[in-house]
């Protein structure tokens, strides 16, 4: 069986190369150990917010771009040739969470998150790995209450991306104690409200933090509640785009990785000789 040669269209160069210019003259490849300690890239994430890039997987309607996510993946690829932590900061803008509230959220919430999402001024996390379930979702403990004019969320997640950064966080949470997986459901948090607290900070070798978040008590409006039990399904929807995107950040930085050995092989000198 030959193998099919993808072929870009002069679009998609045109956009991968206007991403490769920003990182050229940002020097997102040199400037990328500052962020090994845990800072987060605000400043190339504003950058690539003003070439359109944070609203490739929002709807044209909320100020986005709605382009494929073949598109969104070869964006990350080169993101990630100049800087991991820029391009795990900028798959929070373009993965799971994104998607879900574009498809599920109310519309008046779609109006008010997604174009400050698109333009940079609010970040976005997903809360699904649990400390003694990690993603098996059958075993989640996080539970929300559905009450007469509110919600209440309690429970932990753990090994959460940008629990320091975003506004917003989509919470994969039980509704009302129903078990298994047809349970599970999704809720909005934001970062402000009363109840919600980053407890814990884990370091990892590729400079970016992880943190666990406690739920407790933490009331939301019941709009806020996005999908109810039997939400599973259509949250893997939203997920599996996510699969598809990962794997275009390792082979960035594996690109990166190859292209800073040649040059180095290149310029080397052994004995006096090159």
């Amino acid at each position: 069986m030959t193998p099919t040669k993808l072929k870009l269209s002069p679009e998609q160069r045109a956009l991968v190369g206007a991403v490769r210019d920003l990182s050229r003259d940002m020097d997102f490849r040199g400037n990328s150990i500052k962020y090994m300690d845990g800072t987060y890239p605000w400043e190339n994430l504003d950058a690539l917010a003003k070439i359109g890039v944070l609203g490739m997987s929002i709807p044209e309607e909320y100020g986005g771009m709605n382009l494929p996510v073949f598109d969104t993946a070869l964006v990350l690829e080169e993101v990630a040739k100049g800087c991991y932590a820029t391009a795990m900061g900028l798959m929070g803008m373009l993965g799971v969470q994104v998607r879900v509230i574009s498809t599920y959220a109310p519309e008046h919430m779609k109006q008010d998150i997604l174009p400050k999402v698109a333009a940079g001024k609010a970040h976005l996390a997903v809360c699904m790995t649990e400390p003694h379930a990690g993603t098996d979702v059958p075993n989640y403990k996080t539970n929300t209450t559905i009450k007469d004019h509110h919600a209440v969320v309690n429970g932990v997640k753990t090994l959460i991306s940008r629990a320091n950064e975003a506004e917003w966080f989509v919470v994969f949470t039980r509704i009302n104690g129903s078990p298994g997986r047809h349970g599970i459901g999704c809720v909005l948090v934001n970062r402000h409200y009363p109840g919600f607290e980053v407890t814990a900070r884990y370091h990892t070798m590729g400079g970016e933090y992880l943190a666990e978040i406690q739920f407790n008590n933490v009331e939301v409006p019941l709009e806020n509640v996005i999908l109810h039990e039997g939400g599973m399904k259509q949250l893997m929807s939203a997920f599996n785009t996510q699969r598809c995107l990962n794997p275009s950040v390792s082979l960035g930085m594996a690109e990166a990785a190859f292209e800073e050995a040649v040059k180095y092989v290149r310029e080397r000198t052994i004995r006096g000789q090159a």
